[in-house]
């Protein structure tokens, strides 16, 4: 698991939503879906350091042994928009019952071979499990569905137009997971999203928000609009560098006839995320 292969584990993701997390993943989608979740479980194999006196104490009361390294069993359950937890009883009789399909699939594989590799917009392979049969067949997977970004406020849009420009003023404007967790009140904890807007040139920084993951497509331009609203003059450009914050700022800053500009750096932003980042940590 991991980018880089750093440790062993198994991601099962269940439902079509979390199915089109896994396909995002893989065709390389530059969004953190790490802080947006998905819908499923997460066993991973550990050293005994990485487990939390929770979880050691699980493995005790369960009276098997583990010795060495990267064998240590770390069982979670995942939700879209929260941040793992260790599964709960509840949960503990639908995770048998995967890893026991799964041992057998891997089983089958095992004696039999793996299927051709495919595109994964093409046909992908599919086990069926049953009581007791496997069956590979094959699907092709429909396609993603794109985010969903709300129409521009037209209202905010026409207060804000008869602002003054400022020429060659820019701002940096940016959404990322802060490096915090936060109950819900639905007892999940999760990383709040910051949406962060700082002036390129004097380094000032506005103030930040922090609102759940799942809402961050719906609430981006929202909150560059707030930003925007507090300003007595309008910049030239507002500054971005993720793909997915561009497409969703993109339609409001063009009714404002303001630029949108992808850029590969936000130094001004840079610096304060990394002070942001740092009072998390403490």
């Amino acid at each position: 698991m991991g980018a880089n292969r750093t440790y062993y584990g198994l991601a099962l993701y269940r439902g079509d939503d979390a199915y089109g997390v896994f396909r995002r993943i893989q065709a390389g989608d530059t969004t953190d879906v790490a802080s947006e979740g998905f819908d499923g479980y997460l066993f991973s194999f550990l050293n005994r350091e990485d487990l939390t006196a929770e979880e050691r104490r699980r493995i005790k009361l369960s009276g098997v042994p583990f010795r060495g390294r990267e064998c240590w069993p770390q069982l979670e359950r995942m939700r879209a928009g929260r941040l793992p937890r260790a599964i709960g009883m509840h949960d503990a009789s639908r995770a048998l019952v995967l890893l026991d399909a799964l041992e057998r699939v891997l089983a089958l594989r095992c004696a039999t071979g793996a299927p051709a590799p495919v595109d994964l917009d093409g046909e992908l392979p599919v086990y069926r499990v049953d009581a007791d049969t496997i069956e590979l067949g094959s699907e092709r997977p429909g396609p993603l569905a794109p985010p969903q970004h709300p129409t521009v406020d037209q209202v905010a849009v026409r207060r804000l137009s008869g602002r003054p420009r400022k020429a060659g003023h820019a701002l940096e404007f940016d959404v990322f997971p802060a490096q915090a967790r936060v109950r819900h009140e639905d007892g999940w904890e999760f990383a709040p999203m910051v949406y962060m807007t700082v002036d390129a040139t004097t380094g000032f920084v506005f103030p930040p928000q922090l609102e759940a993951a799942e809402e961050r497509n719906t609430n981006c331009a929202r909150n560059l609009l707030a930003t925007l609203a507090a300003l007595e003059s309008l910049p030239d450009e507002v500054r971005v560098r993720q793909e997915w914050v561009h497409e969703a700022v993109a339609p409001t800053l063009a009714a404002l006839e303001i630029r949108s500009v992808l850029a590969e750096r936000l130094p001004a932003l840079d610096e304060a995320q990394a002070s942001i980042n740092t009072f998390f940590e403490r």
